[in-house]
């Protein structure tokens, strides 16, 4: 349903996406389609909605520092507000 998505690139449903370089989600996840329909009904305690609200990625501690190091930057939450004072 959204246009920047690549699940129908993953689910092919169209023949290319320009944002992605190769098609290795299928493999990983075996029928791509079900995945999608089936993760509408788990309860992922929030997770992909709150990263997708904030722009953060989701995974485990290893992914996260990879997508960092690929990033040149921190991608995790930072305590809102200014730094205290010592």
């Amino acid at each position: 349903d959204y246009p920047w998505s690549s699940a129908r690139y993953h689910a092919n449903r169209v023949a290319k996406d320009l944002l992605v370089r190769n098609r290795y989600l299928p493999e990983l996840v075996g029928h791509w389609e079900e995945f999608l329909q089936s993760a509408d009904e788990l309860d992922l305690s929030g997770n992909i909605r709150q990263a997708t609200r904030t722009g953060r990625p989701v995974g485990g501690e290893q992914f996260i520092l990879k997508v960092e190091t690929l990033a040149g930057r921190s991608l995790r939450s930072k305590p809102a507000g200014r730094p205290h004072k010592d």
